[in-house]
């Protein structure tokens, strides 16, 4: 029986986009990391700790935005669901959502910013996201009342 590809998503902050405040950089981990956006509207990967995949695009603290996407990353990989019926019509696709959350934590809004060109692969990636409700909070040290992330969901048959 086929099954969902191990890859786990990685989350892009909107190109542009204030991750915190500047007060809430400690340590001398402040803005201005050197991340750029791409032609095609992805974050492009910045001066992240230890090459991480998690390191887009972010002006936060360095080791609590890894920390907590790292956090969050693992709840949107278990809800990650792939449709039965999907499957057996060997649909494969990758599909961005991006996903609007608070500063507590609460998802907003789940849009598909880039289709898999199979409905049913992006409706269930987007019905995934908006199941979960309410991601964990973040840090302290994070502080931001809205941000965008871009969530990239594989559905590959193995």
């Amino acid at each position: 029986d086929p099954s969902i590809a191990a890859a786990p998503p990685v989350l892009h902050p909107k190109p542009g986009e204030s991750t915190a405040h500047p007060a809430a950089a400690a340590g001398g981990g402040g803005a201005g990391n050197g991340s750029n956006s791409g032609g095609d509207g992805s974050a492009q990967q910045g001066g992240s700790p230890r090459g991480s995949p998690l390191g887009h695009g972010t002006d936060d603290d360095g080791t609590a935005w890894l920390s907590y996407k790292a956090e969050i990353e693992g709840v949107l990989q278990r809800a990650k669901h792939y449709p039965r019926i999907a499957k057996r019509a060997r649909q494969e696709g990758r599909v961005v959502l991006e996903v609007v959350i608070d500063g507590n934590g609460n998802i907003l809004s789940v849009n598909v910013s880039d289709s898999s060109g199979y409905p049913l692969l992006d409706e269930a990636a987007q019905r995934s996201i908006e199941a979960i409700g309410k991601l964990p909070s973040p840090p302290r040290e994070l502080t931001w009342e809205r941000k965008v992330l871009h969530v990239p969901y594989l559905f590959r048959l193995t």
